[in-house]
């Protein structure tokens, strides 16, 4: 019997407007921040923590500044392998002080409720946005 997995992608827009900030010590957040190449601001005795992100203050209204790499209106951004995001681009389409990222979000099957087999649960990679398989047992299927 073949089992037939559907892939279904759905593209939704997504600004993201990066500038200065502070955080709470999340993790997901801290790794946020660090990909961004923001540094953190050394630690008094408040918290939250803060950032300094000063590719992202480099941005102008006409270019983009991402990991100190500059690209103008228009230009595609590649996204790094693993990442949930797809078909970045430097816009700036309010015409804001500063240009921004947009890029389309990658949805999975499972973040539509697709339903898993009984017995069954979805395996993931480190290393890719959804869900790679089945893992079923095989005396309960």
């Amino acid at each position: 019997m073949f089992q037939v997995q559907f892939i279904i992608l759905s593209f939704a827009l997504i600004f993201v407007n990066l500038g200065l900030g502070e955080v709470t010590k999340d993790v997901g957040m801290v790794r946020f921040y660090k990909e961004l190449g923001c540094k953190m601001k050394p630690a008094g005795s408040k918290d939250p923590v803060s950032y300094e992100c000063p590719s992202q203050t480099q941005s102008t209204e006409k270019s983009c500044v991402i990991k100190g790499k500059t690209y103008q209106l228009g230009d595609d951004i590649e996204a790094e392998p693993g990442v949930c995001l797809a078909a970045c681009r430097c816009l700036n389409p309010l015409k804001a002080k500063r240009a921004k990222v947009v890029c389309a979000n990658l949805e999975c099957p499972e973040h539509f409720g697709v339903p898993v087999r009984k017995q069954c649960t979805r395996m993931y990679s480190i290393d890719k946005c959804c869900a790679t398989g089945l893992l079923c047992d095989p005396g309960k299927t």
